[in-house]
């Protein structure tokens, strides 16, 4: 995780610290990048989960969402 966060852009950090943020609050588990994108897959990493761990607007998650995906 930490490779594919040191070659991105910061827009696309704050993504991933977004996400990892919800990750951890909720207990979710993600090990590797495959594990988060299971996550979003399933539903369990949306905008609604992550309003929950802290207020964000959902076109602000979709770009996170978005710019993950990408990365990851």
């Amino acid at each position: 995780m930490q490779t594919i966060y040191d070659k991105v852009d910061r827009p696309t950090q704050n993504a991933l610290d977004r996400i990892w943020l919800t990750i951890e609050r909720l207990n979710l588990t993600a090990k590797n990048p495959r594990d988060i994108l299971a996550l979003m897959d399933a539903e369990k990493l949306t905008h609604d989960t992550a309003n929950q761990v802290e207020p964000i607007k959902k076109n602000t998650w979709k770009i996170y969402a978005q710019k993950a995906r990408k990365a990851l």
